[in-house]
């Protein structure tokens, strides 16, 4: 399992395209839009970071899922736990 490391400020993960939605960090898929619902719109997320640090990786968001990864792990704000 993976988590952003401790004396990380989680704020600072949308510098990596993440946004608070109800109290976890999460980013988007690129596949977002349902085109099939017309009456409402589902976002789907890639990755949800908990408030316990720890990463989640969507099945339905696999498509930007591991670029961000790639990015998180390069400037080192990632472990494995």
């Amino acid at each position: 399992m993976l988590k952003i490391i401790d004396n990380y400020d989680l704020e600072n993960l949308k510098s990596f395209g993440f946004e608070k939605v109800n109290g976890s960090y999460r980013i988007p898929s690129k596949r977002s839009i349902m085109p099939s619902e017309h009456s409402y719109i589902k976002k789907h997320y890639a990755l949800t970071v908990f408030k316990n640090r720890k990463i989640q990786i969507s099945p339905s968001g696999k498509d930007n899922a591991y670029d961000i990864l790639f990015d998180l792990f390069s400037e080192g704000v990632v472990e494995k736990c």
